[in-house]
């Protein structure tokens, strides 16, 4: 069974909204970078945060491919 754990919408909008980089955020609130994308989407889904307070929340952010030659 998975653990369940709550992020506070109010201060994780305000630390986006002051510009922490995804890095800071995950660190702030112990999110890995999967957790971090679906706090992004359900923020969005919701409406309380716009596209353009952080990249990741533009539609386009993961449409680009690269391609590592290892």
């Amino acid at each position: 069974m998975s653990e369940k754990r709550a992020v506070m919408i109010r201060p994780f909008v305000e630390d986006i909204r002051l510009g922490l980089t995804d890095l800071e955020l995950m660190e702030k609130y112990r999110v890995s970078e999967r957790e971090l994308r679906v706090l992004f989407k359900k923020l969005a889904e919701r409406g309380l945060v716009r596209p353009d307070e952080h990249p990741a929340l533009k539609p386009d952010h993961f449409e680009d491919t690269i391609v590592l030659d290892l």
